[in-house]
């Protein structure tokens, strides 16, 4: 555990991330086979598979922190899932980095099942996720090299607006 977290640690030194940013949607978007739905407790999410994850990841306690856990199901079968924060400040463990993002929603952690990978359904849960009456802008990140994430963040029609390592930001 020790060696992970100094691993994690200097590879921060290394990493760069990327920040894009979107509005919400002007129209809202809907596709034939696929729904989604945001948690704001534990209580309320039935699938074993979901409730496995969320205990073996730690996040629970996510739930407490007001933050929106947000699934995709496709075909009533979950395919890919996320979080949404909209505190004002952000904490990117990939570069050991605290930043301020204000006016925001914060989306962050996301992760396809294998089996559902390659399908486009990260971009659409996050078009889904754009649909919503609030105001704030959408703000999410990926690592530089992280090419998939990247292509379904663009794909969602996010647009790149800052370069972050440990030590600068590069806005665009």
């Amino acid at each position: 555990m020790y060696l992970n977290f100094f691993f994690s640690y200097l590879l921060s030194y290394f990493r760069e991330v990327l920040l894009f940013e979107s509005n919400r949607n002007s129209k809202i978007i809907s596709f034939k086979d696929e729904k989604i739905k945001k948690y704001k407790s534990l209580k309320n999410i039935k699938e074993k598979l979901l409730i496995k994850h969320l205990k073996e990841t730690n996040k629970i306690q996510r739930f407490n922190d007001k933050q929106i856990f947000c699934v995709l199901y496709h075909k009533n079968k979950v395919t890919c899932f996320g979080w949404i924060h909209n505190h004002q400040r952000c904490y990117i463990s990939e570069i050991n980095k605290h930043i301020r993002i204000l006016n925001s929603n914060i989306l962050y952690d996301f992760f396809t099942l294998p089996k559902s990978r390659n399908k486009g359904f990260y971009s659409k849960l996050l078009r889904l996720i754009k649909n919503t009456k609030n105001k704030k802008k959408f703000v999410i990140y990926c690592l530089k090299n992280n090419i998939v994430s990247k292509n379904g963040i663009l794909k969602a029609n996010f647009k790149l607006i800052k370069k972050i390592n440990r030590y600068r930001d590069v806005r665009f």
